[in-house]
């Protein structure tokens, strides 16, 4: 049995090639590892540069998870409606329209600008939206394949607006006591 160097161990249960400790005093082998681990690095390195994707702000309003829903649902939104029919592109278009409106509503929220008065609105954005698309399926304007994700994405939209506004109200109650 082969003695093996503490470190090697780790390379044994992430996959790279081990070489036996009485190889490490430079014999031929061990140069021909070191050569093939700095080729892995190097493309490594060349394809995690290639595949970073982009990182949003962690702090403000991009690090909301009512946000992150909003944006999310307006991307899919953007990418299943490519395929609608011209008759109901209207629709998509006041669908889109309406989420872009929830993220600037949640925006203006963030920023305590008139967050009761915005609040109730944006709600009724999203229960309009979650209809519009529903009626959409219906129609047949939405497979049902894109009806279900982009249902995935207005409901997680739907139970994120729940909880922010909740912890909103609950924040301006405390605020109220105090006073």
């Amino acid at each position: 049995m082969k003695d093996y160097q503490t470190k090697d161990l780790f390379d044994l249960f992430s996959g790279k090639d081990v070489v036996p400790e009485e190889n490490h005093a430079g014999s031929p082998a061990t140069e021909k590892a070191k050569a093939t681990s700095s080729e892995k690095t190097q493309d490594e390195q060349k394809n995690k540069k290639k595949r970073k994707p982009r990182v949003a702000k962690k702090d403000g309003v991009y690090a909301l998870p009512v946000y992150k829903a909003a944006f999310d649902s307006y991307k899919e939104c953007r990418f299943r409606f490519r395929k609608v029919s011209s008759d109901g592109r209207d629709i998509a278009r006041e669908v889109t329209g309406n989420l872009k409106q929830i993220m600037v509503d949640i925006e203006l929220v963030y920023w305590q600008i008139k967050p009761k008065s915005i609040l109730p609105k944006t709600f009724e954005l999203v229960l309009e939206t979650i209809v519009i698309i529903r009626a959409m399926k219906d129609f047949g304007d939405l497979s049902t394949k894109d009806f279900a994700v982009i249902s995935q994405y207005t409901s997680k939209l739907s139970k994120n607006m729940r909880i922010w506004s909740e912890y909103h109200n609950a924040s301006d109650g405390a605020d109220n006591t105090k006073i």
